[in-house]
């Protein structure tokens, strides 16, 4: 009955005795959503009775890994809040306290034996509980809640001080807790890191060297180096930045790994926290291994640094060239012998072979029926006795014979062209100095001749047209005296160039470049004529293509807060009594701390000024997009140069 109770539909208006009807407020029923089989909500809703916070506190161990397997997973949101889930904090820590307290020493043979499966278990809580906390605190609200948290507070510290980064357990642990830090510390009130605070910067920065100078694990590195360099970084840790620091060291010991950027933007930005403070500066310039980071900076700038050829044009147009060896081109003619063998030849057959001789087939090329006819008829009317010409029409007809693609046409105009298409006169390249004639002195007015063999022929005329007595070369400017006739013919043979042009020397260029001024070529006198231009009349040279990226930003700010620290000179301030009125034999003396800090001054700046002197051709190649920063290093080259001239 009381289910067929409940069941009945409830009326939304109630009548009372008064006869009025009043509307009566009744609570709805929630809205149920259709949601899939396998899915379970995260229970986010800030209450103390929360799914994940009871099953956390309840100590089962079924329900203990599922409230930090699913809080794992949703740590790393905004929505993901440790204030408004009340005792959640309080919960999550007490695993990390008990492996602080007593898991570190129960779990130090792990790596060897075989844990109970209670304990690894309990090690694997405490391991996803400082992740889910070092997860929440990348948030500002639960930075800023954890901060204010002690008993986080204490956890940190106690782990810093009692874990050691020996095993891949502690330093993953490790690794979450120095996260942790970095997140909390930026939030910390002034008087929470004073000496006597709760989280004193005292108390984080020894165990945090400690591990920097112990530790071989590269992730646990750059996280400690990254939360010193915040804790230094403050105006109020002024105090604890020294030159002894193992943290500083380390640094500069890992910075010629340049391949791993993480671990080096880390060491550069400690090793310039350290030196942003102008006292730290000084002392510095005087470790033994600053002359070896200077180095380490520029070699890093020169890596990192990204080029592109430029090209700038000296002339405003190109130099004029020409072939190194003058070539003309001139129509082919048979030789006399070769003439004589196609004269005797019956027709047709001679007219083929002329063609053949003298021409060649060019689609593209023409030659005038007029002209066709008038060279044959040219070649052979001397030699009409021997065999009769061949008529016009027939001459023109037999070019289909020898040139297939050749074709006898009329071309429209005004007036109408017949000429023959398909054909053109052979031609070659002939040396204007190879094969001409120096005999008399260079006075002979001889045309050039096409072969050594003509060139030859034409000197054996000048030898037996001069006195049999004479013996002396008359070629040029040649000096030789023969003892016979014939010995002067074979001197003669020395002076007729080989058929075929030298080869070109592979270092040669094929053109020569002309002069700028007008100047005749090819000249008699080459070597009068101007001085020509390069031939490649270019400059090229690197440019920085990109900007440099923060590492090499970084180097560069070390490397000039250095520079100026080593070549700034400081004036003495005046004395207020310097005058001595009354009294101008009194000499004040120096008190044995000020000269003690005046030699150290010098000491640094010298070292300093050596240690820019020495990478100063390593700086040299540094270019940087940037003018103002191109400006620095140009500064950097001249002053170290104008120093090493003093030197010298």
């Amino acid at each position: 009955m009381a289910y067929a109770a409940a069941a009945t539909p409830r009326p939304i208006l109630s009548l009372q005795k008064s006869g009025a009807a009043y509307p009566t407020a009744y609570p709805l029923p929630p809205v149920r959503q259709n949601l899939p089989d396998d899915y379970e909500r995260w229970y986010t809703e800030a209450s103390a009775t929360n799914r994940m916070l009871l099953s956390l506190r309840s100590g089962i161990p079924k329900e203990v890994n599922w409230a930090l397997e699913r809080m794992c997973r949703l740590s790393n949101n905004d929505q993901f809040v440790l204030k408004n889930i009340i005792g959640l904090t309080d919960a999550l820590v007490e695993w990390p306290e008990w492996y602080i307290a007593r898991g570190v020493d129960l779990c130090h043979l792990d790596s060897m034996f075989s844990m109970p499966s209670s304990l690894s278990r309990q090690k694997r809580h405490a391991l996803e509980a400082i992740f889910i906390l070092r997860n929440a605190s990348l948030t500002e609200p639960n930075a800023q809640f954890l901060a204010t948290h002690t008993r986080t507070l204490h956890m940190i510290r106690k782990a810093l001080h009692r874990i050691k980064a020996d095993s891949d357990t502690n330093s993953e642990f490790l690794l979450h807790v120095v996260d942790l830090a970095y997140s909390v510390i930026s939030c910390l009130s002034i008087d929470q890191q004073q000496p006597g605070g709760i989280f004193s910067t005292a108390s984080l920065i020894e165990p945090l060297e400690r591990i920097v100078e112990t530790s071989n694990d590269r992730a646990l590195i750059i996280t400690v180096l990254r939360t010193l360099t915040l804790i230094i970084s403050n105006p109020k840790n002024v105090s604890y930045n020294t030159t002894t620091s193992p943290a500083l060291h380390a640094s500069i010991r890992y910075l010629p790994l340049l391949s791993d950027t993480p671990l080096v933007s880390s060491c550069l930005d400690h090793i310039y926290a350290h030196i942003s403070h102008a006292p730290m500066v000084k002392s510095f310039l005087l470790l033994p291994s600053m002359p070896g980071l200077l180095k380490v900076l520029v070699t890093l700038l020169l890596r990192e640094q990204q080029e592109e050829l430029e090209t700038v044009d000296l002339l405003p147009e190109p130099p004029k060239t020409a072939p190194a060896i003058v070539t003309v081109r001139q129509q082919c003619e048979p030789t006399p012998e070769e003439l004589d063998r196609i004269a005797n030849l019956a027709e047709p057959e001679r007219s083929y072979e002329w063609m053949r001789s003298l021409f060649m087939s060019s689609d593209a090329e023409e030659v005038t029926q007029v002209e066709f006819w008038s060279l044959y008829r040219d070649t052979f009317s001397p030699r009409t006795d021997v065999q009769p010409l061949l008529s016009a029409a027939d001459v023109i007809k037999n070019v289909t014979q020898v040139f297939p693609t050749a074709q006898a046409m009329v071309l429209p105009g005004q007036p109408q062209r017949f000429v023959i298409r398909g054909i053109v006169r052979k031609m070659v390249d002939v040396t204007k100095e190879r094969f001409k004639c120096h005999w008399n002195r260079s006075t002979c007015t001889s045309v050039t001749f096409t072969s050594s063999g003509t060139l030859w022929t034409h000197v054996l005329e000048h030898l037996s047209a001069d006195d049999a007595t004479t013996t002396a070369c008359q070629w040029g400017s040649c000096p030789y005296t023969a003892l016979s006739s014939s010995a002067l013919k074979f001197h003669c043979t020395t002076h007729i160039p080989s058929p075929e042009p030298p080869k070109r020397h592979p270092s040669q260029m094929e053109n020569i470049t002309l002069p700028l001024t007008p100047y005749p070529h090819p000249s008699a006198t080459p070597t009068k004529r101007p001085i020509p231009p390069p031939p490649d009349p270019q400059l090229v040279f690197p440019q920085p293509s990109a900007d440099p990226p923060s590492t090499s930003l970084t180097a560069l700010l070390i490397i000039r807060v250095l520079f100026r620290a080593s070549f700034a000179s400081t004036d003495a301030a005046p004395r207020a009594d310097e005058e001595h009125f009354g009294f101008p034999g009194v000499v004040e003396e120096d008190t044995e701390e000020e000269m003690r800090d005046v030699m150290e001054d010098e000491m640094s700046r010298e070292k300093g000024r050596k240690a820019f002197t020495g990478v100063r051709n390593l700086i040299q190649e540094v270019r940087v997009r940037d003018p103002a920063l191109m400006a620095w290093i140009g500064e950097i080259i001249d002053v170290s140069l104008d120093e090493k001239a003093t030197n010298v």
